[in-house]
C-alpha cells in the first residue's frame, strides 16, 4: 500500500527546472518508492545489486549507453564513478528531469554533487511519514498557531487524539510498519534489523570517509 508524500509535488516542481533532482533521507523512508510512484514508466536502477554497481564502476560511459535517461538510479553513492558521466550529458543535452538520483549516505552523497553536480541538480530532503500523510491530510503546509491554519485542520475531520499520537510516537515513521497491522514485537524486529544493518555499517563507512579525507589532506 503506498502513501501518498506531500513533497511528491516539490519533486515534480524542480524536475520541471533542473536536469537532476537527487533525493536525499535516512533509508527505507520511501524515497525510490516515491519516484516510481510520481514517474510512471522512467527505468529504475539500483546500484546496490552487485552487477548492476560493478558494471557502473567498471565502465560508467558505456553504463549511460544501457540506461539512457531519463532514470532513476538508487543509492547513486555506491558508484561515485557515475558523477562525471552525468554531468558530461546533462551539460550536452539541457533537458530538464534526465536523473533522479536517491542516496542515503548524506556526507558523502553531497560532496560529490558538490564537486560534480553543482548548480545542475535540485537536492530534496525526504523525512519518515508525517502525521498528515498517515492520515490522509491533504493540506501540505507548515503548521503554524494561528487561527486560519488550524480552521484547515479541524476541518480535515482527523482526530488526532493523545492516543493516535502516541501510537504514532512508539511505532515510528517507517513506511513499512504501515503495510501491514503489527503489533510491539514487529516494530521491536524492524527497528533491531535496521540498527544492524544499516546504522552500524553506515557509521563504519563515515569513519572510513572521514579517515581517508584526512590522510589525504596530510
Amino acid at each position: 500500500m503506498y502513501i501518498e508524500r506531500h513533497i511528491e509535488h516539490v519533486v515534480t516542481r524542480i524536475a520541471k527546472r533542473k536536469p537532476v533532482i537527487v533525493l536525499t533521507g535516512a533509508r527505507q523512508v520511501g524515497k525510490s518508492t516515491m519516484l516510481k510512484e510520481v514517474f510512471h514508466g522512467i527505468r529504475y536502477i539500483a546500484l546496490d545489486r552487485p552487477l548492476v554497481r560493478e558494471s557502473a564502476k567498471d565502465n560508467p560511459s558505456l553504463f549511460f549507453e544501457t540506461y539512457k535517461p531519463p532514470v532513476i538510479v538508487d543509492e547513486i553513492q555506491k558508484a561515485a564513478e557515475l558523477f562525471d558521466y552525468i554531468k558530461d550529458i546533462v551539460d550536452d543535452k539541457k533537458a530538464k528531469g534526465q536523473f533522479f538520483l536517491t542516496g542515503s549516505q548524506s556526507i558523502k552523497l553531497m560532496k560529490n554533487i558538490s564537486e560534480s553536480l553543482a548548480g545542475r541538480a535540485g537536492v530534496i530532503k525526504l523525512l519518515g511519514l508525517s502525521m498528515r500523510e498517515l492520515t490522509g491530510v491533504k493540506h501540505s503546509e507548515a503548521f503554524l498557531p494561528i487561527q486560519k491554519r488550524i480552521n484547515i485542520m479541524e476541518m480535515s475531520g482527523i482526530n488526532f487524539n493523545y492516543a493516535n499520537i502516541t501510537t504514532c510516537i512508539h511505532k515510528g515513521f517507517f513506511p513499512e510498519l504501515y503495510e501491514t497491522e503489527s503489533d510491539l514485537h514487529d516494530w521491536a524486529d524492524f527497528y533491531s534489523s535496521y540498527f544492524q544493518t544499516y546504522i552500524e555499517k553506515d557509521i563504519h563507512d563515515l569513519l572510513t570517509f572521514r579517515m581517508n579525507r584526512r590522510l589525504l589532506n596530510l
